[in-house]
């Protein structure tokens, strides 16, 4: 088995994840108190990300999946709802696609924390770089 490093993680670590941090600051509502909503504009930012990371053909396909996964875990979620999700998914990629189309790499965890609002991130490189 192999052990795992100690190590710090290098600079293009560090420098994937405050892209990341940039990407989700331009989605997230800042102005929203609860700390569990943020969490969520999280992730969807992140799922976002990662359906980007895929090839362009995929991306349909992966919308629809998550969409899906969504509604079961959601019981009730109304139609407005899934449609301005599946729309700030769409949205988010096409703004990765844009602006942070040198970026590579799939984010595996991001978590704000409550007590300051700081992001942690942990990505793994895509499988195109």
């Amino acid at each position: 088995m192999r052990k795992k490093s100690t190590r710090p993680p290098d600079r293009q670590d560090r420098k994937f994840s405050a892209t990341i941090a940039e990407f989700i600051d331009g989605y997230m509502d800042h102005d929203e108190p609860r700390w569990e909503v943020r969490q969520n504009y999280v992730n969807v930012a992140c799922i976002a990300w990662n359906i980007a990371e895929l090839a362009r053909h995929e991306h349909k396909k992966a919308i629809h999946a998550f969409l899906a996964r969504y509604r079961t875990t959601n019981p009730g979620s109304m139609e407005s709802t899934l449609s301005a999700l599946e729309n700030d998914i769409r949205a988010l990629i096409d703004w990765k696609l844009e602006k942070f189309a040198s970026a590579h790499g799939m984010v595996v965890e991001a978590r704000l924390t409550e007590v300051n609002g700081s992001l942690a991130v942990v990505s793994m490189p895509s499988r195109d770089t």
